[in-house]
């Protein structure tokens, strides 16, 4: 198993992504992969864990949109021209020059004591700011979050998510906080309470 946390991942057991259900239904998209992948590395290595922070700048709110990307880019290029395509392109390089690349995003796991365990910035290949809220809308979705809310500054789930497979369940409450930094740009706090992870 691959360690999302960017720590030694020998010891790290395969996790069977192969058999993942949310809330009691099977899913096997790559949001429910890295959620299932992160508790599980989180839970075998902080075992007393009670509560994961996962902070990321973000220029965007969160909205149902995110759930469905594909879906979105192509609503935005239908009826384009060639012409306005590559235009779109040539603008996309040249934020990307100015900008540099995505920011990075920063996890803190702290006990049930509220000791810090762990905290740093997770490895940009695979989370960073620019793929943030699409991990986080499905938590949203998952947690039933009315979608008339999802813009709000603050938000928490109606219910517990429960992320299951052969090998360990993890049951959660989540929370996110949507803080103004400067023009333009917020810091976007997602956090995750343990309610039970178990192996078996």
């Amino acid at each position: 198993m691959t360690s999302l946390l960017g720590l030694d991942s020998s010891s790290l057991p395969v996790v069977d992504l192969c058999s993942i259900s949310v809330n009691g239904k099977v899913n096997f998209g790559s949001a429910s992969k890295f959620w299932l992948m992160l508790l599980a590395e989180v839970s075998l290595r902080f075992p007393s864990w009670g509560r994961i922070r996962i902070a990321a700048p973000v220029s965007n709110v969160m909205s149902p949109v995110y759930l469905d990307p594909a879906k979105e880019l192509q609503k935005m290029l239908f009826g384009l021209s060639e012409q306005d395509t590559g235009r779109l392109m040539e603008e996309t390089v040249r934020e990307m020059e100015i900008f540099g690349p995505p920011a990075s995003v920063n996890i803190s796991i702290t006990s049930i004591t509220d000791r810090v365990l762990y905290k740093r910035c997770m490895p940009d290949e695979f989370l960073d700011a620019e793929i943030f809220l699409y991990l986080a809308a499905w938590l949203y979705e998952w947690a039933e979050v009315p979608s008339v809310l999802w813009r709000q500054d603050a938000v928490e789930g109606i219910k517990p998510v429960e992320l299951r497979n052969r090998q360990s369940s993890h049951v959660i409450r989540m929370s996110a906080v949507r803080t103004h930094i400067n023009e333009g740009l917020y810091e976007h706090v997602l956090t995750l309470w343990n309610e039970a992870s178990v192996r078996g």
